[in-house]
């Protein structure tokens, strides 16, 4: 009786130990192939059939899931996706099978069936786990279809302790399955559908299981070791710090009046350094290494601030082999609230973009050239923070995820000037959606954000511009109704048109010549709003008073010219 007693007390205290924690995913991405090298990842439905005719006309689907937070130590896994089912009379079962993927590097917004191999590798060809098999003809509800085995849990496992960011799955139907000659297509619920049955990843995990730590310093003991681990300005780490460069050229804000204090960390914790002046030298344990580390300083000039925040178009996904020279004049806001000097992609600081390498060319690279050559005496500071494939439900108010990372980074940015506008560009994910009351919830929705971005930046006239969607029949009622009236319901808005531009073979974003059209367009309605007053006719002249120039914007067979102090400049910043 003792033992049976001690091994249900075992057991009982097991049960305890192994409470669970519970963690749900969702997509960071989630998209189908099929025919062509159409964009299919804004759509509100992943579509799945299988096909013998050619794989051309086979729908799989693509899942990512971003893993950061998932315990190293995992009891089970459910993959799930809902499914509004499918009528009866099916010729064979629906099977469907889960496969993992090799890159994670892909995004919604730039797989199609034309370059799904490039983008996320070779298919994986052995099944991770399979759904039930559901019968032939047999009518299905509306439901959740589930995914879970020992396989899916140690796979999900294995990557959370390699310290894995993103996992992702490929899903295949087993059977070509048809009703008569018609293909019986199962669609399942995308991110993006309106239902919020989005696919989930379900982990359960012991209570007080932890995620592996990303990029930690390995402690290190070693009496010839003269290097730093980190220098600190004023406290702050070094942004971009590498224990094997020696030499930093740090950007400080106008307001500076004297030098950061500097402190620093040995890699060799038994080492020693001193600083002196702007420079640190670390000295090894043994005495016989040393290493010095320097650093000089520029106090940048205000600036003018502009906030470039949407969806794919607005990160960029133009090619930009031809303009990867710095941007002299221009800075770009970094991840930790420095600046350097700006260059393509922009959108690579982001704290909420898609893979660093699907960022392309953007209209911000155009809008902030134009603007600095528009007002040559002026820096031009950017802060770039778009997200493929994102809804205006993430952006219009503090408190959804995109609103608040984004006010996250453009606070850090006020300690390097001021605000004078913000460039917008999305509406791809919701176009369809917004239709259905007369745009009447999207617009209340942007006016919102655009209240809440200006309540945060300290600025109740800050100038906010729109841009147009391309200019297909899908797109034109969200042109005309949102885009083109967006005065009408935002105080200190404008917009810019896409007419005469070009997409990508992709069919969804703007080209490289288009985006440059798109940019100086943006620039030039920031021009003609935040740098003078007040629209004039062709030929007249109006005058603007300022504490530093005198400006005078004018107006000539159609075309905006910028006059400061007596000198007078196109808008493409040419002194005339």
């Amino acid at each position: 009786m003792k033992r049976v007693l001690t091994v249900c007390l075992i057991c009982m205290g097991w049960l305890i130990a192994r409470s669970e924690q519970v963690i749900t995913l969702r997509p960071s991405d989630d998209t189908y192939t099929y025919s062509n090298n159409t964009i299919r990842g804004m759509e509100d439905y992943l579509k799945v059939y299988h096909s013998t005719a050619g794989p051309q006309y086979r729908r799989i689907i693509f899942l990512k899931f971003d893993i950061s937070t998932v315990p190293t130590e995992v009891d089970s896994v459910v993959l799930r996706m809902y499914t509004d089912g499918w009528s009866a009379g099916g010729d064979k079962s629906h099977r469907f099978d889960v496969y993992p993927v090799a890159l994670n590097t892909w995004a919604e917004d730039d797989i199609t069936y034309t370059n799904f191999k490039e983008k996320a590798g070779e298919d994986c060809p052995n099944i991770l786990v399979s759904s039930p098999e559901y019968s032939a003809g047999s009518e299905q509800a509306a439901g959740w279809v589930r995914w879970s085995n020992d396989a899916l849990k140690t796979y999900v496992q294995d990557s959370a302790s390699a310290a894995k960011t993103y996992i992702s799955f490929r899903i295949r139907e087993k059977n070509v399955v048809k009703n008569g000659s018609n293909a019986v297509i199962v669609q399942f619920h995308s991110k993006e559908n309106p239902s919020d049955q989005a696919p989930e990843l379900v982990i359960y995990a012991p209570d007080g299981a932890q995620p592996a730590e990303h990029d930690t310093i390995p402690v290190v003991h070693d009496s010839a070791e003269a290097r730093l681990s980190a220098i600190y300005l004023d406290g702050e780490p070094l942004e971009f710090f590498d224990k094997d460069k020696t030499s930093y050229q740090v950007n400080l804000p106008y307001t500076t009046q004297n030098n950061p204090v500097l402190t620093a960390t040995c890699l060799d914790t038994i080492a020693r350094y001193i600083v002196n002046d702007n420079s640190i030298t670390c000295t090894s344990a043994d005495g016989q290494h040393q290493q010095t580390y320097t650093l000089s300083y520029t106090i940048l000039p205000k600036m003018d601030l502009f906030l470039a925040i949407g969806q794919s178009n607005m990160s960029g996904r133009a090619p930009f082999d031809d303009a990867r020279d710095p941007m002299e004049n221009i800075y770009l806001l970094t991840p930790k609230g420095g600046m350097e000097i700006s260059s393509n992609p922009m959108n690579k600081y982001s704290n909420i973009r898609k893979d660093l390498s699907v960022q392309g060319m953007g209209p911000h690279y155009q809008f902030a050239l134009t603007m600095r050559d528009s007002l040559p005496e002026n820096t031009v500071g950017m802060v770039v923070n778009a997200l493929g494939g994102s809804s205006i439900t993430q952006w219009y108010k503090p408190g959804k995820s995109l609103y608040d990372a984004t006010v996250q980074r453009a606070q850090l940015a006020r300690k390097w000037g001021e605000y004078k506008g913000i460039i917008w560009l999305q509406g791809e994910s919701d176009k369809t959606h917004a239709a259905e009351d007369n745009f009447v919830t999207y617009k209340s929705q942007l006016a919102t954000m655009v209240e809440s971005f200006r309540a945060d930046l300290g600025n109740d006239t800050l100038w906010f511009i729109v841009g147009e969607l391309k200019q297909q029949a899908e797109q034109m009622d969200f042109n005309q109704q949102v885009v083109r009236k967006v005065a009408e319901y935002i105080t200190y808005a404008d917009y810019v048109t896409s007419d005469s531009c070009t997409l990508l073979l992709d069919n969804t974003h703007f080209d490289e010549a288009s985006v440059r059209i798109i940019g100086k367009r943006y620039a030039e309605k920031m021009l003609l709003h935040v740098y003078s007053t007040v629209s004039t006719p062709s030929g007249v002249e109006s005058t603007q008073q300022d504490n530093k120039y005198s400006i005078t914007k004018f107006f000539n067979d159609g075309q905006l010219y910028i006059k400061k102090n007596g000198v007078l400049y196109s808008v493409l910043g040419h002194r005339l």
